[in-house]
């Protein structure tokens, strides 16, 4: 965000992140992601257990922290909002990117404190 704005954190989300998170498994030996029940990437898919937790708790609620898996819930915030809250107040160019990156785009009209997603990360498959 502080080098390109929104246009370029969408970007680094779909170009960079999964990289980052491939390069984070492999030197922790763990599995992690980002999970929603709103995607914007399809990709990776979420594993059973987050998809459970997101039905049970779609506004948000307790985390996961069991010594296999955890979970920790993400509530949009400004921030969040400008990538994933109401499409009418996006540049041009960042629908645009948007639209480029991931054409099934569900992950927007959020409102700052609606559940955005989670992050997760187990030690098992």
């Amino acid at each position: 965000m502080l080098h390109g704005g929104p246009v370029e954190a969408v970007a680094v989300c779909a170009e960079r992140a999964p990289i980052l998170r491939a390069d984070t498994e492999r030197e922790f030996g763990v599995h992690l992601g980002r999970a929603s029940s709103r995607r914007r990437n399809p990709s990776p898919a979420t594993p059973t257990w987050v998809s459970v937790w997101l039905d049970a708790h779609p506004s948000g609620g307790p985390g996961i922290d069991d010594g296999t898996h955890l979970l920790r819930p993400l509530l949009a915030g400004d921030v969040c909002l400008k990538c994933h809250g109401d499409p009418q107040t996006f540049s041009p160019e960042l629908r645009s990117k948007i639209g480029q990156l991931y054409p099934n785009d569900k992950a927007v009209g959020f409102k700052a404190g609606d559940l955005r997603g989670v992050l997760w990360a187990s030690t098992e498959e």
